[in-house]
């Protein structure tokens, strides 16, 4: 599967109601990496995960399991990469 596109994203958002003037694009990523350190994020943002293949859910002995998908896992590292430039663009560390 291909990277995730801002524009992929937002169409699947609609008709979503997380709040007045909410990113979809940060709430997705927020989402994501909520599921990495073990934290539930409701219904919602688990189907919309799980839409785009970042989670498999499985239901094991009546409990609802989340699992991050090796394209979630590349996903998240792209999303959240460090900054990794060398030389004159690299910020300074003396300030």
């Amino acid at each position: 599967m291909n990277k995730l596109n801002d524009e992929d994203i937002i169409k699947a958002f609609e008709g979503c109601n997380f709040g007045p003037r909410r990113d979809p694009v940060k709430l997705l990523k927020q989402g994501l990496l909520k599921v990495m350190c073990g934290y539930w994020n409701g219904r919602t943002m688990t189907c919309l995960l799980e839409h785009f293949n970042l989670v498999k859910t499985t239901y094991k002995r009546g409990e609802l399991r989340i699992k991050v998908t090796d394209f979630g896992l590349e996903q998240c590292y792209d999303w959240f990469k460090l900054d990794t430039r060398i030389g004159e663009d690299a910020p300074s560390e003396s300030t």
